[in-house]
């Protein structure tokens, strides 16, 4: 292989590397997102059956207050574009389910474009020790 395709070898196996890093971040990312809406499933759930009008809110990192409910019905939800909506709970629990399933088939969608990177990265390593065993061999001859 020579100097300008070794370079550029290099190159295109640095971007795949780069790609797989920010696919690997954004997996993350989404994953937490899909753990926090089962959480948050889970946290109305027990919130309509439990029916008390005292909860923990936090405040920040392992700090907490008590604070008294007027309704144990209704939450205040966001619904996109900065604006928050007062849902009853089954609607709240819908809405977080729906989020949930968009979340899945991001994930879904974003493990595709891994496999698709890592078919590149195999290919071109491929391509290198190919190319690069090419060479050896015709260096072999003079020996």
């Amino acid at each position: 292989m020579d100097s300008n395709n070794a370079g550029q070898a290099v190159f295109e196996m640095n971007v795949l590397e780069n790609k797989l890093k920010q696919l690997d971040q954004q997996l993350g990312i989404i994953e937490q997102y899909i753990i926090d809406s089962d959480k948050m499933t889970e946290l109305l759930d027990d919130f309509s059956k439990s029916g008390k009008s005292e909860v923990f809110v936090p405040l920040g990192t392992g700090v907490y207050t008590k604070a008294a409910l007027d309704k144990t019905d209704k939450v205040l939800m966001s619904i996109g574009a900065g604006v928050v909506a007062e849902k009853d709970i089954a609607s709240a629990e819908k809405l977080v389910e729906k989020r949930k399933r968009k979340f899945m088939e991001a994930r879904e969608e974003l493990a595709n474009q891994v496999q698709m990177v890592l078919r590149s990265v195999s290919e071109l390593d491929q391509k290198i020790k190919s190319q690069g065993h090419g060479d050896n061999e015709g260096h072999d001859h003079h020996q």
